[in-house]
C-alpha cells in the first residue's frame, strides 16, 4: 500500500485498540501520511496508533479519555472536546462525535 495513492488515512475505532497500535505497517502507514501531510483521522482510542508512529508530540488533539495521559506523556496537548482539527490531523473521543468528526474531515478535505 502506498499511502500517496491516497488522500486520507482513517484509523477507526474498534474494539481491539492494542492490536491496531502493534501493527507494524499500520503504524508505518500513518508516519507516512504525516511525512506527506495527508489527512489523517482518529477516533476514541485510535490516537495510540498515532502515538506509536512518534507523530503526537506538540499536537492538540481529543481523545477516548483512557489515552489522553499517553498522549501527555509524548508531548500531545489534551483537549477534552468533541472534535479537534489541528494542522491535518482531525481526532474525536466518541462514535457518538461521528457527525462533528465527519463534518470536519470533509471540511479538511474541501468536500462541500
Amino acid at each position: 500500500m502506498n499511502i500517496e495513492d491516497y488522500d486520507l488515512l482513517f484509523i477507526p475505532e474498534g474494539r481491539t485498540p492494542d492490536r491496531m497500535r502493534t501493527n507494524v505497517s499500520l503504524v508505518k502507514l500513518a508516519r507516512q501520511a504525516f511525512e506527506k501531510d495527508k489527512v489523517v483521522v482518529a477516533i476514541c482510542h485510535r490516537p495510540q496508533v498515532l502515538i506509536e508512529a512518534e507523530v503526537m508530540e506538540g499536537r492538540t488533539v481529543t481523545c477516548w479519555k483512557s489515552v489522553s495521559t499517553d498522549l501527555k506523556n509524548v508531548g500531545a496537548v489534551y483537549e477534552d472536546k468533541a472534535v479537534l482539527v489541528g494542522g491535518n490531523l482531525v481526532t474525536s473521543p466518541l462514535l457518538g462525535d461521528l457527525p462533528a468528526f465527519m463534518s470536519a474531515t470533509l471540511e479538511l478535505l474541501d468536500i462541500k
